[in-house]
């Protein structure tokens, strides 16, 4: 073989173990460094969605907050423990702002179209107050930690400074654990 001969050879055997590289090394990185960086950019697109939806939903908390307390933050509890708990917890938190209770029923339990899972369950509380007393009690059922929500009020003066009271207040329950 001429030397012309062996470099054509060389070179033409560089050119395809070059092309090969290219095709099989080189190229596959390439493309799968492509598909991360595209990857990456997506995943960063919904990170960002993400963190905008949380914003959204701190704000949206602490309005919820703001307007029916802080129990709006806790898990909605089971229809039979609310039974229990939520009739004395009313009670024990409206007799510490100076409610003196006369008379605590439990009123049912409704059903909510607009939440599927999720259940009303309603007390009627009677009671008295002095006059000083009055809008502690009221202002005590905005910050409960108990979330519910009056349903009804109702405040007549009765003798002297006595106002009495007769109140519905819900809390939201759920048949199948916490929500």
């Amino acid at each position: 073989m001429s030397p012309r001969d062996r470099r054509a050879v060389i070179i033409g055997g560089a050119l395809v173990i070059f092309a090969a590289g290219w095709r099989f090394a080189v190229e596959p990185v390439m493309t799968q460094w492509r598909d991360a960086r595209e990857q990456a950019e997506v995943q960063r697109a919904m990170v960002s969605a993400i963190e905008h939806r949380a914003s959204r939903l701190d704000a949206m908390q602490q309005r919820l907050e703001t307007k029916l307390g802080p129990g709006v933050a806790k898990p909605i509890r089971h229809v039979e423990d609310a039974r229990l708990n939520f009739p004395r917890e009313v009670q024990e938190m409206l007799q510490k702002a100076g409610m003196k209770i006369t008379r605590v029923e439990l009123q049912g339990v409704r059903k909510l179209r607009e939440a599927p899972g999720v259940s009303m369950l309603s007390i009627r509380l009677e009671g008295a107050t002095n006059g000083i007393a009055t809008p502690k009690v009221l202002m005590q059922l905005q910050t409960s930690e108990t979330l519910m929500i009056v349903d009804d009020l109702r405040l007549a003066h009765g003798n002297g400074h006595a106002w009495t009271m007769a109140m519905v207040l819900s809390t939201p329950v759920t048949e199948g654990g916490t929500l």
